[in-house]
């Protein structure tokens, strides 16, 4: 069984190989790979690699940098909250200040 990590590694490796204007093969794999690879995983990996779209290539990401863009949306999410939260914050404060003022003119009269 082939661990979708380990193909994902691969994967990431032919995308490497392939910005740096080669093609990924077997050899260039192994090469680059910190990790000894079994060569099952690699043929799947570059049998995959060969499939993919060049969309579908440059959507391939390093788990980390994956988590950085979810981070960066996520905290955008927020920031627009935070924005939208503060807008209601003046607004019943305005409302706050005009019931203040109509109770003492009430009171006075």
């Amino acid at each position: 069984m082939i661990l979708a990590m380990d193909l994902t590694s691969v994967l990431l490796l032919c995308k490497q190989i392939k910005e740096s204007g080669k093609t990924p093969s077997m050899g260039l794999i192994k090469a680059k790979s910190s990790q000894v690879l079994p060569i099952p995983l690699i043929v799947s990996g570059l049998k995959r690699f060969k499939e993919m779209s060049p969309a579908e290539i440059d959507e391939l990401r390093t788990p980390n940098t994956q988590q950085a863009q979810n981070l960066i949306t996520e905290s955008k999410s927020e920031n627009e909250r935070i924005v939208e939260l503060e807008r209601e914050i003046v607004e019943i404060k305005s409302e706050l200040k005009e019931m203040r003022t109509l109770l003492k003119a009430s009171s006075h009269r």
